[in-house]
């Protein structure tokens, strides 16, 4: 491969905004000639930042999104481990899903969920989960030899769709995001 066809060749593939919209819709991977798998997952975020227009080159005001779950609540809440999650915060802008809120407040207390969001500047997620992605997660995670939970599913899913990387203390989420190649972070 000459020297020009090699930078038309890197300039399609992280430059064009139309390549992993192409592997959104087929399901393969650029890289292979469109034949080995590729996580729609995966190519659905790439899709979106490729059309963010804060995107790879955002400024150093924009910051990075993170979707607390519900053991990342409870852990800084009840259990005294703020400084940890702050710690795995850290200049991100923390989000949480209806989702991990209403897990939580099912033994949790509202005001303390108020009082630690607020203190971290937390807010809820805007772009929730579907029915339709959280089936779509379950079918990954099976394919990969692995299970979800629908509510583990549905905060997944959330972060995908906020761009935003999870931060969680379950090993079993953990594994099943790394084996994906979706962001999580751990306290």
């Amino acid at each position: 491969m000459g020297l020009l066809t090699e930078g038309m060749e890197a300039a399609n593939q992280y430059v064009n905004p139309l390549v992993p919209a192409a592997e959104l819709t087929v399901g393969k991977s650029y890289e292979s000639g469109f034949s080995a798998d590729k996580s729609r997952w995966i190519s659905g975020a790439e899709t979106a930042l490729a059309f963010n227009p804060f995107g790879k080159t955002a400024s150093k005001a924009h910051r990075a999104m993170v979707s607390l779950d519900n053991n990342a609540l409870i852990h800084a809440i009840e259990n005294g481990g703020k400084d940890a999650i702050k710690k795995a915060i850290g200049d991100d802008k923390p989000i949480v899903s209806i989702t991990a809120i209403k897990e939580f407040l099912v033994k949790g207390d509202i005001n303390a969920l108020r009082k630690f969001m607020t203190e971290v500047g937390a807010t809820v997620q805007k772009n929730g989960a579907s029915i339709l992605q959280i089936k779509s997660l379950q079918e990954e995670a099976k394919i990969l030899g692995r299970n979800i939970k629908p509510k583990d599913a549905s905060v997944v899913a959330g972060a995908v769709n906020n761009n935003a990387t999870v931060v969680t203390r379950d090993n079993k989420m953990i594994r099943l995001l790394q084996a994906m190649g979706l962001p999580v972070k751990t306290f």
